[in-house]
């Protein structure tokens, strides 16, 4: 394992690749984004992930390297990703942290040490994962739901686990609700036929063309979200926050959220092919 690396770990199992990897390191001004930039562009590793039987009987742990690994996105890229496809991403870099919205109950709590932060207002609201704020004896119930490195002591490398609380989290998530209603009003802005936008949030969420099966089944789920909210008004009204736009139904528009909610819990979206 990489906290155990060279100590009591397995010979290399590409000790000529090792040996050349560090002579371009060094040929490369031991520049390390040179080396990042060197891996992801080889044709290893933009290999796909997909099973193929006859491999995984040859090589079940892929020491040939002769496909690509498959696993969910850090805890921090979850969160990116949602904003990335939804449009809300706010991209500036550099500067002091933002306080990321808690769930209901937690923002008025007082720890034993620290007080929480009162959540940033703005486009930093949006910014990227990596500028929340850490708060060593509360990690953010979002981040800690997918397995972020405890910040009391040093990681080697984050466990990924699979939880019912991942999916709740995605769902009911203050940060995940208001990137569904963002990706719901581009989906809305997009395109006048419900298939055609259906495609559209399959390339903005999943970076591929669906499949007629896929495009039947998320056109069955907005008629049913439709009829649905076509029943209960005061329901679609208040997910919707756009009280203010009589030019969009209120009942089309929660349709297109509950489609936007379910692209950005596929598991699909959040694993790294």
């Amino acid at each position: 394992t990489p906290e155990d690396f060279g100590v009591q770990s397995e010979p290399p199992s590409h000790p000529q690749l090792l040996d050349w990897l560090a002579a371009e390191l060094v040929d490369g001004g031991w520049s390390r984004k040179r080396m990042i930039k060197t891996v992801v562009m080889s044709a290893t590793y933009r290999q796909t992930s997909r099973h193929r039987p006859k491999l995984a009987a040859k090589d079940p742990e892929n020491r040939l390297l002769a496909r690509q690994n498959r696993f969910r996105v850090e805890a921090e890229i979850v969160r990116d990703l949602a904003l990335a496809v939804s449009g809300l991403l706010h991209s500036r870099i550099g500067g002091p942290s933002f306080q990321p919205p808690l769930p209901k109950g937690l923002a008025t709590q007082e720890l034993k040490r620290e007080k929480l932060l009162d959540p940033s207002t703005g486009a930093d609201r949006y910014r990227r994962g990596v500028y929340v704020n850490v708060q060593r004896t509360f990690p953010h119930p979002m981040l800690a739901a997918f397995d972020v490195a405890d910040g009391n002591e040093a990681c080697a490398r984050r466990d990924r686990s699979n939880t019912p609380i991942q999916a709740l989290t995605l769902l009911n998530g203050p940060v995940f609700v208001e990137c569904a209603i963002a990706l719901g009003k581009r989906l809305l802005n997009t395109s006048h036929e419900p298939r055609d936008r259906i495609r559209i949030g399959f390339q903005l969420c999943l970076a591929r063309t669906p499949s007629d099966e896929e495009v039947k089944l998320l056109a069955t789920l907005w008629e049913d979200q439709y009829q649905y909210y076509l029943r209960d008004p005061q329901a679609a009204e208040t997910i919707t926050q756009w009280r203010d736009n009589r030019r969009t139904n209120p009942a089309e528009a929660a349709a297109w959220i509950g489609v936007a909610r379910s692209l950005l819990n596929l598991d699909e979206f959040l694993v790294r092919e």
